[in-house]
């Protein structure tokens, strides 16, 4: 199990820069679906962006939160 949690981080500790971008635009598609879909229920454009702003969360914190999950913080630490 250990093997395979290594296996599965390993690729992100020398492709940060990467994973980051990947990150950001897999959130960017999450708020973009997000706004299309509360414009499809009956918001204006610039209220759809804003309620999905709201819902969607802090971006900031979720990238440092994905980054705990899939990065080697001790690792970089050091």
């Amino acid at each position: 199990m250990w093997m395979r949690e290594i296996g599965r981080r390993l690729p992100v500790l020398f492709r940060r820069g990467r994973f980051e971008r990947d990150l950001e635009e897999e959130m960017q598609v999450h708020f973009e679906l997000q706004a299309e879909e509360n414009q499809a229920n009956g918001m204006g454009a610039r209220e759809a962006r804003c309620a999905a702003r709201r819902q969607f969360g802090n971006a900031a914190t979720l990238k440092v939160a994905g980054w705990k999950m899939w990065g080697w913080t001790p690792a970089e630490q050091f």
